[in-house]
């Protein structure tokens, strides 16, 4: 893993979930103004939770030699997922109390309790943006170089 790999593992990496997310976008013809604008949205979301959470945890790995394919995509399954999860939890308790909503007339909250298809959506987005994580986490994994050491393997580079 050389310092150039490594810089350019951290710029494309987060543009992959972007562009992963505006696809199904471009396969059904959404105009591309509005596309570019979700792009840009996400990527400020997929950079700035490579900066603030991605870089110390690779530095971490790598300075303890735990650095394999497995706690790569675990790492980045929970990267991606638990600001998610902590974004969520944070408007659940701030919620109004009584409030009720639905989505597409499938009731989502009723009274200020969620509804089977309310917790349905949560997990199913935590899980989606531990996914997107997932995708960043093996193209970082793949272009940072880390890739041609064995996987199952921790690193040796830090011996001298």
């Amino acid at each position: 893993m050389t310092p150039f790999r490594l810089a350019l593992a951290f710029i494309l990496a987060p543009a992959v979930p972007a562009i992963a997310y505006c696809l199904p976008g471009i396969v059904f013809g959404a105009p591309l103004d509005s596309l570019f604008s979700v792009f840009i949205s996400t990527s400020v979301v997929t950079y700035g939770h490579a900066i603030l959470l991605g870089i110390p945890t690779a530095v971490v790995l790598t300075r303890l030699n735990r650095l394999t394919l497995f706690r790569v995509l675990g790492a980045a399954f929970l990267i991606g997922a638990l600001p998610f999860a902590a974004l969520v939890t944070y408007n659940e308790i701030t919620m109004a109390p009584g409030l009720s909503s639905e989505f597409n007339f499938v009731p989502r909250r009723i009274d200020g309790h969620l509804t089977r298809a309310g917790w349905v959506s949560i997990i199913d987005g935590v899980v989606m943006c531990g996914i997107f994580g997932m995708i960043a986490g093996v193209v970082w994994w793949w272009v940072s170089g880390a890739s041609a050491i064995n996987p199952l393997q921790p690193t040796r580079e830090t011996r001298g």
